[in-house]
């Protein structure tokens, strides 16, 4: 039987103050059962890793958060958020 990739949203504020502390949640399932590893990144550069981030923003402007979801068997999903910091 063929692995099915996970499936990934991040959730979270998408609206925030400059200087504040957010945690951004993965909503990841695995149609096989799987166990999903989930890595962060903020504006490319690597957070960490497991189903919650916690992101502080530094500087008014856009924060790209990216997720990578990977099940261990080839099967990875990947999404974004764009959260705006004022």
């Amino acid at each position: 039987m063929p692995n099915t990739s996970p499936s990934l949203a991040i959730r979270g504020p998408q609206a925030v103050k400059a200087g504040s502390v957010h945690t951004y949640r993965a909503a990841v399932a695995d149609a096989d059962g799987d166990a999903v590893t989930v890595r962060w990144r903020v504006n490319g550069v690597a957070l960490g890793k497991g189903s919650s981030a916690d992101v502080r923003f530094h500087h008014a402007g856009p924060v790209l958060i990216t997720a990578a979801a990977a099940d261990g068997h080839g099967g990875v999903a990947r999404a974004k958020l764009v959260v705006h910091a004022r």
